[in-house]
Protein backbone atom coordinates (compact mmCIF):
# COMPACT_ATOMS: atom_id res chain seq x y z
CA UNK A 1 0.00 0.00 0.00
CA UNK A 2 1.50 3.30 -0.96
CA UNK A 3 0.16 6.51 0.35
CA UNK A 4 0.73 10.60 -0.95
CA UNK A 5 2.86 12.53 1.70
CA UNK A 6 4.54 15.63 1.56
CA UNK A 7 7.92 15.74 1.27
CA UNK A 8 10.98 18.65 1.70
CA UNK A 9 10.35 20.42 -1.82
CA UNK A 10 6.59 20.53 -1.11
CA UNK A 11 5.26 18.00 -3.81
CA UNK A 12 3.79 15.18 -3.74
CA UNK A 13 5.71 12.14 -2.65
CA UNK A 14 4.87 7.98 -3.05
CA UNK A 15 6.28 5.91 0.04
CA UNK A 16 5.41 2.37 1.42
CA UNK A 17 3.78 2.41 4.48
CA UNK A 18 4.09 -0.28 6.05
CA UNK A 19 7.47 -0.14 9.13
CA UNK A 20 9.20 -3.07 10.33
CA UNK A 21 10.02 -3.50 14.38
CA UNK A 22 12.54 -5.08 15.59
CA UNK A 23 13.45 -5.86 19.09
CA UNK A 24 16.52 -3.81 20.61
CA UNK A 25 17.69 -7.20 22.23
CA UNK A 26 17.64 -8.81 18.85
CA UNK A 27 21.59 -8.47 17.92
CA UNK A 28 21.17 -10.68 14.59
CA UNK A 29 18.78 -8.00 13.11
CA UNK A 30 19.90 -4.73 15.04
CA UNK A 31 23.49 -5.24 13.85
CA UNK A 32 23.08 -5.20 10.30
CA UNK A 33 21.31 -1.47 10.64
CA UNK A 34 24.05 0.54 12.85
CA UNK A 35 25.62 2.34 9.82
CA UNK A 36 22.70 2.75 7.97
CA UNK A 37 20.96 3.77 11.03
CA UNK A 38 24.21 6.40 11.69
CA UNK A 39 24.45 7.20 8.02
CA UNK A 40 20.92 8.49 8.13
CA UNK A 41 21.37 10.66 11.49
CA UNK A 42 24.26 12.21 9.60
CA UNK A 43 22.19 13.31 6.43
CA UNK A 44 19.77 15.14 8.41
CA UNK A 45 20.77 18.89 9.37
CA UNK A 46 20.93 19.55 13.38
CA UNK A 47 21.22 16.03 14.63
CA UNK A 48 23.16 14.99 17.14
CA UNK A 49 25.16 12.91 18.65
CA UNK A 50 22.71 11.56 20.98
CA UNK A 51 20.32 10.33 18.45
CA UNK A 52 23.20 8.28 17.02
CA UNK A 53 22.99 4.56 17.91
CA UNK A 54 26.46 5.00 19.57
CA UNK A 55 24.95 6.61 22.16
CA UNK A 56 21.22 5.01 22.22
CA UNK A 57 22.28 1.14 22.13
CA UNK A 58 24.98 1.95 24.73
CA UNK A 59 22.65 3.66 27.26
CA UNK A 60 19.91 0.59 26.95
CA UNK A 61 22.94 -2.22 27.49
CA UNK A 62 24.21 0.15 30.46
CA UNK A 63 20.09 0.61 31.80
CA UNK A 64 19.80 -2.77 31.96
CA UNK A 65 18.48 -3.44 28.55
CA UNK A 66 14.78 -2.91 29.72
CA UNK A 67 11.89 -4.06 26.80
CA UNK A 68 12.45 -1.66 23.42
CA UNK A 69 12.24 -1.38 20.13
CA UNK A 70 13.16 -0.05 16.70
CA UNK A 71 10.67 0.75 14.22
CA UNK A 72 12.15 1.26 10.48
CA UNK A 73 10.53 3.03 7.84
CA UNK A 74 12.35 2.48 4.01
CA UNK A 75 11.86 3.63 0.75
CA UNK A 76 10.77 1.22 -2.10
CA UNK A 77 14.79 0.47 -3.37
CA UNK A 78 15.15 -0.12 0.58
CA UNK A 79 16.91 2.68 1.62
CA UNK A 80 16.57 3.65 5.05
CA UNK A 81 14.16 6.68 5.75
CA UNK A 82 13.43 7.04 9.64
CA UNK A 83 14.40 5.05 13.00
CA UNK A 84 11.93 5.41 15.63
CA UNK A 85 13.57 4.17 19.45
CA UNK A 86 11.36 3.69 22.25
CA UNK A 87 11.53 1.52 25.24
CA UNK A 88 9.72 0.79 28.49
CA UNK A 89 10.53 2.21 31.66
CA UNK A 90 9.45 2.87 35.38
CA UNK A 91 8.62 6.92 36.11
CA UNK A 92 9.83 7.94 39.55
CA UNK A 93 6.97 10.50 40.53
CA UNK A 94 8.72 11.96 43.42
CA UNK A 95 12.88 11.44 43.64
CA UNK A 96 13.35 10.83 47.42
CA UNK A 97 10.24 8.38 47.06
CA UNK A 98 10.11 4.65 45.76
CA UNK A 99 6.72 6.13 43.50
CA UNK A 100 6.84 4.79 40.13
CA UNK A 101 4.37 4.31 37.18
CA UNK A 102 5.24 2.63 34.00
CA UNK A 103 5.54 4.67 30.83
CA UNK A 104 7.60 4.98 27.40
CA UNK A 105 9.88 7.45 26.43
CA UNK A 106 12.88 7.77 24.18
CA UNK A 107 15.40 5.32 24.58
CA UNK A 108 18.41 6.75 25.16
CA UNK A 109 17.01 9.97 26.87
CA UNK A 110 17.09 8.59 30.71
CA UNK A 111 19.05 8.86 33.95
CA UNK A 112 21.74 8.17 35.28
CA UNK A 113 23.47 9.74 31.85
CA UNK A 114 21.69 12.80 30.84
CA UNK A 115 21.04 13.29 27.36
CA UNK A 116 20.14 16.80 25.24
CA UNK A 117 18.92 17.75 21.51
CA UNK A 118 17.18 14.03 21.87
CA UNK A 119 15.34 13.42 18.54
CA UNK A 120 15.09 10.68 15.98
CA UNK A 121 16.98 10.35 12.42
CA UNK A 122 13.26 10.99 10.13
CA UNK A 123 13.44 12.56 6.59
CA UNK A 124 10.76 15.13 6.59
CA UNK A 125 8.65 12.61 3.92
CA UNK A 126 8.18 10.37 6.77
CA UNK A 127 6.83 12.86 9.92
CA UNK A 128 3.69 12.17 9.88
CA UNK A 129 3.64 8.55 9.76
CA UNK A 130 5.73 8.52 12.74
CA UNK A 131 3.82 10.49 14.98
CA UNK A 132 0.93 8.12 13.83
CA UNK A 133 2.83 5.26 14.90
CA UNK A 134 4.16 7.11 17.92
CA UNK A 135 0.16 8.13 18.77
CA UNK A 136 -1.06 4.14 18.28
CA UNK A 137 1.57 2.54 19.84
CA UNK A 138 0.83 -0.64 21.77
CA UNK A 139 2.05 0.20 24.70
CA UNK A 140 -0.83 2.16 25.84
CA UNK A 141 0.90 3.97 28.77
CA UNK A 142 1.98 7.35 29.43
CA UNK A 143 4.28 8.21 26.68
CA UNK A 144 6.47 10.18 28.04
CA UNK A 145 9.53 11.85 24.69
CA UNK A 146 12.21 13.63 26.72
CA UNK A 147 14.53 16.39 25.98
CA UNK A 148 13.55 16.42 22.42
CA UNK A 149 15.95 18.98 20.10
CA UNK A 150 13.61 21.06 18.83
CA UNK A 151 14.61 21.25 14.87
CA UNK A 152 14.87 17.18 14.79
CA UNK A 153 12.94 16.13 17.80
CA UNK A 154 9.71 18.76 18.97
CA UNK A 155 8.31 18.03 14.76
CA UNK A 156 8.03 14.17 15.72
CA UNK A 157 5.79 14.78 18.22
CA UNK A 158 2.31 12.65 17.96
CA UNK A 159 -0.90 15.24 18.22
CA UNK A 160 -2.73 15.37 21.60
CA UNK A 161 0.44 15.82 23.47
CA UNK A 162 1.76 18.44 25.59
CA UNK A 163 5.30 20.54 26.32
CA UNK A 164 6.01 19.57 30.03
CA UNK A 165 9.55 20.57 30.37
CA UNK A 166 11.49 22.75 28.50
CA UNK A 167 15.44 22.61 29.19
CA UNK A 168 18.10 25.05 28.61
CA UNK A 169 20.54 24.40 26.47
CA UNK A 170 22.96 27.22 25.75
CA UNK A 171 25.80 26.95 23.17
CA UNK A 172 28.13 28.94 20.80
CA UNK A 173 28.41 29.12 17.39
CA UNK A 174 31.54 30.52 15.53
CA UNK A 175 31.01 33.64 13.64
CA UNK A 176 33.31 31.68 10.74
CA UNK A 177 36.47 32.53 12.33
CA UNK A 178 38.09 30.29 15.48
CA UNK A 179 40.37 33.80 16.07
CA UNK A 180 37.06 35.78 16.99
CA UNK A 181 36.84 37.26 20.14
CA UNK A 182 34.93 35.25 22.72
CA UNK A 183 32.97 36.11 25.59
CA UNK A 184 33.25 39.75 27.67
CA UNK A 185 36.34 42.31 27.36
CA UNK A 186 36.96 41.27 31.17
CA UNK A 187 37.05 37.65 30.38
CA UNK A 188 39.44 37.57 27.85
CA UNK A 189 41.65 39.62 29.96
CA UNK A 190 40.98 37.16 33.11
CA UNK A 191 41.59 34.20 30.62
CA UNK A 192 44.89 35.51 28.87
CA UNK A 193 46.41 37.04 32.26
CA UNK A 194 45.98 32.90 33.30
CA UNK A 195 47.22 31.81 30.40
CA UNK A 196 50.20 33.66 30.16
CA UNK A 197 51.26 32.38 33.43
CA UNK A 198 50.19 28.64 32.34
CA UNK A 199 52.48 28.92 29.76
CA UNK A 200 55.24 30.41 31.86
CA UNK A 201 54.90 26.94 33.77
CA UNK A 202 55.11 24.57 30.92
CA UNK A 203 51.55 23.80 30.74
CA UNK A 204 50.08 23.11 27.09
CA UNK A 205 46.75 22.21 25.72
CA UNK A 206 46.02 19.53 23.01
CA UNK A 207 43.40 17.99 21.01
CA UNK A 208 42.70 13.84 21.33
CA UNK A 209 39.72 13.28 18.33
CA UNK A 210 37.70 10.51 18.65
CA UNK A 211 39.91 8.27 16.54
CA UNK A 212 42.52 8.62 19.33
CA UNK A 213 40.88 8.30 22.70
CA UNK A 214 41.09 5.19 24.62
CA UNK A 215 39.20 2.95 27.13
CA UNK A 216 41.69 3.84 29.94
CA UNK A 217 41.41 7.64 29.17
CA UNK A 218 38.04 7.80 31.18
CA UNK A 219 39.80 6.76 34.71
CA UNK A 220 42.31 9.81 34.15
CA UNK A 221 38.86 12.14 33.66
CA UNK A 222 37.23 10.13 36.81
CA UNK A 223 40.69 11.24 38.83
CA UNK A 224 41.11 14.81 37.79
CA UNK A 225 37.00 15.30 38.25
CA UNK A 226 37.36 14.00 41.86
CA UNK A 227 40.26 16.85 42.43
CA UNK A 228 38.05 19.06 40.95
CA UNK A 229 35.31 18.39 43.37
CA UNK A 230 37.38 18.73 46.48
CA UNK A 231 36.62 22.10 45.59
CA UNK A 232 33.43 22.66 43.41
CA UNK A 233 31.75 20.21 45.78
CA UNK A 234 29.71 16.85 45.15
CA UNK A 235 28.40 15.87 41.47
CA UNK A 236 26.41 13.25 40.31
CA UNK A 237 29.29 12.12 37.69
CA UNK A 238 30.26 9.21 39.54
CA UNK A 239 33.28 6.91 38.39
CA UNK A 240 31.18 3.86 39.72
CA UNK A 241 28.14 4.55 38.17
CA UNK A 242 29.56 6.10 35.31
CA UNK A 243 32.78 4.66 34.31
CA UNK A 244 32.17 1.27 32.20
CA UNK A 245 29.16 3.62 30.13
CA UNK A 246 31.89 5.89 28.84
CA UNK A 247 34.26 3.42 27.99
CA UNK A 248 31.53 1.53 26.14
CA UNK A 249 30.93 4.96 24.06
CA UNK A 250 34.90 5.49 23.25
CA UNK A 251 34.63 1.65 21.85
CA UNK A 252 32.22 2.63 19.60
CA UNK A 253 33.44 6.04 18.14
CA UNK A 254 35.40 6.43 14.92
CA UNK A 255 37.05 9.49 12.86
CA UNK A 256 35.17 12.34 13.18
CA UNK A 257 32.43 10.96 15.73
CA UNK A 258 31.99 9.94 19.54
CA UNK A 259 33.96 10.87 22.66
CA UNK A 260 37.34 13.16 22.35
CA UNK A 261 38.82 15.87 24.57
CA UNK A 262 40.86 18.73 25.48
CA UNK A 263 43.91 17.80 27.47
CA UNK A 264 45.70 20.24 29.91
CA UNK A 265 49.43 18.87 30.54
CA UNK A 266 52.45 20.12 32.57
CA UNK A 267 55.80 19.11 31.01
CA UNK A 268 53.60 15.68 30.15
CA UNK A 269 51.66 15.01 32.91
CA UNK A 270 47.86 15.39 32.78
CA UNK A 271 46.42 18.42 34.99
CA UNK A 272 43.06 19.05 33.17
CA UNK A 273 40.26 17.47 30.90
CA UNK A 274 37.48 18.77 29.15
CA UNK A 275 34.94 15.70 27.66
CA UNK A 276 32.29 15.74 24.99
CA UNK A 277 31.31 14.30 22.15
CA UNK A 278 32.04 15.17 18.53
CA UNK A 279 29.25 14.76 15.99
CA UNK A 280 29.06 16.62 12.15
CA UNK A 281 30.01 20.23 12.79
CA UNK A 282 29.42 20.09 16.57
CA UNK A 283 31.27 19.47 19.65
CA UNK A 284 28.68 18.73 22.85
CA UNK A 285 31.09 19.63 26.32
CA UNK A 286 29.97 16.59 28.99
CA UNK A 287 31.98 16.97 31.45
CA UNK A 288 35.63 18.03 33.16
CA UNK A 289 38.15 17.89 35.61
CA UNK A 290 41.13 19.51 36.94
CA UNK A 291 43.58 19.30 39.33
CA UNK A 292 42.38 21.00 42.67
CA UNK A 293 46.11 22.32 43.12
CA UNK A 294 45.96 24.64 40.21
CA UNK A 295 42.68 26.21 40.63
CA UNK A 296 44.01 29.62 41.85
CA UNK A 297 45.16 29.73 38.25
CA UNK A 298 41.72 29.97 36.65
CA UNK A 299 42.74 25.91 35.48
CA UNK A 300 38.62 25.32 34.40
CA UNK A 301 37.63 28.49 32.63
CA UNK A 302 41.49 28.14 30.68
CA UNK A 303 40.70 24.75 29.51
CA UNK A 304 36.80 25.92 28.49
CA UNK A 305 38.62 28.53 26.18
CA UNK A 306 41.01 26.87 24.59
CA UNK A 307 38.47 24.16 24.07
CA UNK A 308 36.56 26.17 22.27
CA UNK A 309 39.84 27.73 20.10
CA UNK A 310 41.02 24.07 19.52
CA UNK A 311 37.76 22.78 18.50
CA UNK A 312 36.85 25.84 15.99
CA UNK A 313 40.25 25.26 14.69
CA UNK A 314 39.14 22.05 13.91
CA UNK A 315 36.42 23.36 11.79
CA UNK A 316 33.73 22.15 14.31
CA UNK A 317 31.54 25.48 13.77
CA UNK A 318 29.04 25.21 17.14
CA UNK A 319 30.67 25.07 20.89
CA UNK A 320 27.53 22.80 22.64
CA UNK A 321 27.38 23.51 26.52
CA UNK A 322 24.31 21.44 27.13
CA UNK A 323 21.74 21.78 29.68
CA UNK A 324 22.15 24.07 32.81
CA UNK A 325 22.38 27.63 32.90
CA UNK A 326 25.01 28.31 34.53
CA UNK A 327 26.36 31.49 34.57
CA UNK A 328 29.88 30.73 33.15
CA UNK A 329 28.30 29.55 29.97
CA UNK A 330 26.78 33.03 29.20
CA UNK A 331 30.06 34.83 30.04
CA UNK A 332 31.51 32.85 27.31
CA UNK A 333 28.53 34.20 25.11
CA UNK A 334 26.76 30.84 25.00
CA UNK A 335 22.83 31.51 23.38
CA UNK A 336 19.93 29.50 25.00
CA UNK A 337 18.33 26.80 22.83
CA UNK A 338 15.54 25.45 24.35
CA UNK A 339 14.96 21.34 24.46
CA UNK A 340 10.93 20.20 25.48
CA UNK A 341 9.97 16.94 27.29
CA UNK A 342 6.39 16.36 25.67
CA UNK A 343 3.49 14.15 27.50
CA UNK A 344 1.14 11.93 25.81
CA UNK A 345 -1.35 11.24 29.30
CA UNK A 346 -2.64 7.77 28.00
CA UNK A 347 -4.06 6.07 31.05
CA UNK A 348 -4.21 7.07 34.89
CA UNK A 349 0.04 7.13 34.62
CA UNK A 350 -0.50 9.60 32.29
CA UNK A 351 -2.04 12.26 34.83
CA UNK A 352 0.42 10.70 37.64
CA UNK A 353 3.42 11.71 35.87
CA UNK A 354 1.54 15.17 34.40
CA UNK A 355 1.26 15.75 38.18
CA UNK A 356 5.06 15.00 38.63
CA UNK A 357 5.88 17.75 36.12
CA UNK A 358 3.92 20.39 37.34
CA UNK A 359 5.44 20.03 40.75
CA UNK A 360 8.81 20.30 38.84
CA UNK A 361 8.04 23.24 37.66
CA UNK A 362 6.97 24.91 40.88
CA UNK A 363 10.19 23.78 41.71
CA UNK A 364 12.18 25.79 39.51
CA UNK A 365 10.33 28.68 39.87
CA UNK A 366 10.80 28.30 43.58
CA UNK A 367 14.80 28.43 42.58
CA UNK A 368 15.09 31.17 40.21
CA UNK A 369 13.43 33.31 42.81
CA UNK A 370 16.47 32.39 45.37
CA UNK A 371 18.53 32.89 42.50
CA UNK A 372 19.81 29.31 41.71
CA UNK A 373 20.11 28.76 38.21
CA UNK A 374 16.80 27.05 36.82
CA UNK A 375 17.90 25.38 33.61
CA UNK A 376 14.68 23.36 33.22
CA UNK A 377 11.24 25.45 33.65
CA UNK A 378 8.21 23.62 32.79
CA UNK A 379 5.01 24.56 30.80
CA UNK A 380 2.04 25.47 33.10
CA UNK A 381 -0.47 24.06 30.20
Amino acid sequence: MRVSTIGSTGRAEHAPTEHEIIPVGDATRVAPIVDEWRDLAARIDGSSYFQTPDWVLASWDDAGRPPAELALWRDASGALEAVVCLARTRERLVRQLPLVVRTTTNLGSGRPHSADHCGWPVLPNRVSDVQRWLARHRWRNALVLRHLDPQTGVPLVPPGARCVLTTKCPRLVSAGSADAPIGSTKLRATIRRSKRKLDALGVSFSWIPPEAMRPDDVDLLFTLSESRRSIKGPSSFIRERAADFHRALIRRGGPGRGPAMVLATQHGEPIGILYGFVWRDTFSYYQSGWNASWATLSIGTVLVSEAIRITMERGLRCFDFLRGAEWYKYRFGGVDRLDETWLLPRGSSGWLVRGKYRLLRMQRVLRGVRGRPSGDQGDAS
